[in-house]
């Protein structure tokens, strides 16, 4: 399972002295605090000091956007870059950075010492990066890997009976999730392409050597590179409240990619339900995204996975030998399951999958069987019926 690396960019600019404990009291850092729309994320400051109010906030609002850049950045090289970058941020820069509030006032020996809450235009914030070449571009991705296919799941409400409304909130999570990503140029599989899938997976045999899990064998047959899994918890004690947890799965080796589970505030009993889902919705998609953005650039340079399921002859030991010398040179490849009459793994490779599919049917051929049928072609998943004499 390949390590998600983090980089912990959070500066530790300056301390009061002269205050008892003013080491810990005051250490300037930034965190996210929610999400307010699509584009503008919320970052919590603690420590902001400058001489005067007026350089302290700007040191506040540097502070939110180098924890914006840290979350953007994919690679420790990309958010070292962004990191020293955002040192020294110019003004059209900054100006993504405005003060919501001042949350709390203290004084040091240099000048006043804030907490505030900022708000980043991280869209914004990420179309800068790009163009100045700190982060990747979609369009590069697009280009080195093509942009990600993402197929959405409903896994259900709980503690609510099934209701007209308990779908319709589905229907609400489902939209701001589907628009989250195509605002970003990423891919989501539409509905009919995932009723098509439903109706592959009757077919008998269409499921041999899948994985067990029903969601996976949906996304492979629909093509999609991720799977993402949502639910939503509703709570009415008091007012009403939200929570909304996410996973995402990498379709070809059903590992967890990313995940996330976040509140909306509590509201009035008579607020209503879509509003408070697409909060709390807000405060969990931008690390869902981040995280995937992060392990889909580790891909554009390891080289995508997909799953083969190969129907064939495999008693005969030296022909596997054959196919498996192939399949190493073609990429990385990590056997699941072999029988005398089935083979399946994930081969993680880089190129057209169009490419692939030419140098496996070669590969079957030299190794001994007669003809290499594809019965199945997705963007994650193909299954080739190896024919040879007496199968």
């Amino acid at each position: 399972m390949r390590v998600c690396k983090y980089l912990s960019l959070m500066l530790v600019i300056g301390f009061a002295s002269g205050v008892p404990g003013a080491s810990d009291a005051f250490a300037q850092s930034a965190s996210f605090s929610e999400k307010k729309g699509l584009d503008v994320d919320v970052f919590s400051v603690k420590g902001a000091e400058g001489s005067d109010e007026k350089s302290a906030v700007q040191a506040a609002r540097v502070l939110a956007l180098q924890k914006a850049g840290e979350m953007l950045g994919g690679t420790l090289d990309e958010k070292a870059q962004i990191a020293m970058f955002l040192v020294n941020a110019p003004d059209d820069v900054l100006a993504m950075a405005t003060l919501q509030r001042i949350t709390r006032r203290m004084w040091g020996d240099r000048g006043p010492i804030l907490d505030a809450r900022v708000l980043v235009n991280t869209k914004d914030l990420r179309v800068t990066l790009q163009i100045n070449g700190q982060l990747s571009s979609t369009k590069q991705l697009a280009k080195s890997l093509g942009n990600p296919q993402i197929m959405i799941l409903y896994s259900g409400l709980t503690n609510r009976q099934a209701t007209r409304e308990e779908t319709q909130l589905g229907e609400v999570v489902t939209n701001f999730i589907t628009s989250f990503f195509t605002q970003r140029r990423w891919n989501v599989v539409d509905r009919k392409q995932v009723e098509r899938a439903r109706e592959k997976m009757k077919a008998q045999g269409v499921l041999a050597g899948l994985p067990p899990d029903p969601q996976a064998q949906l996304a492979m047959l629909t093509g999609a590179d991720i799977y993402m899994e949502f639910s939503v918890v509703t709570t009415t004690s008091r007012g009403r409240k939200a929570n909304v947890s996410i996973k995402a799965f990498d379709t070809a080796t059903s590992q967890v990619r990313a995940a996330s589970a976040a509140d909306s505030r509590e509201y009035p009993a008579g607020a209503a339900w879509a509003s408070i889902m697409q909060e709390a919705l807000g405060n969990s998609m931008p690390a869902i995204f981040e995280n995937l953005r992060g392990y889909w650039l580790e891909d554009a340079a390891e080289g995508r996975p997909v799953f083969l399921v190969i129907d064939g002859d495999w008693s005969d030991r030296a022909r596997y030998k054959n196919v498996r010398s192939a399949l190493k040179e073609m990429g990385t490849w990590e056997k699941r399951e072999k029988t005398n009459g089935l083979l399946t793994g994930t081969l993680r490779f880089s190129g057209d999958i169009d490419d692939l599919s030419d140098d496996l049917e070669d590969a079957l051929v030299e190794s001994g069987f007669s003809e290499a049928r594809f019965i199945l072609e997705t963007r994650s998943m193909l299954r080739i019926q190896a024919v040879s004499d007496g199968f």
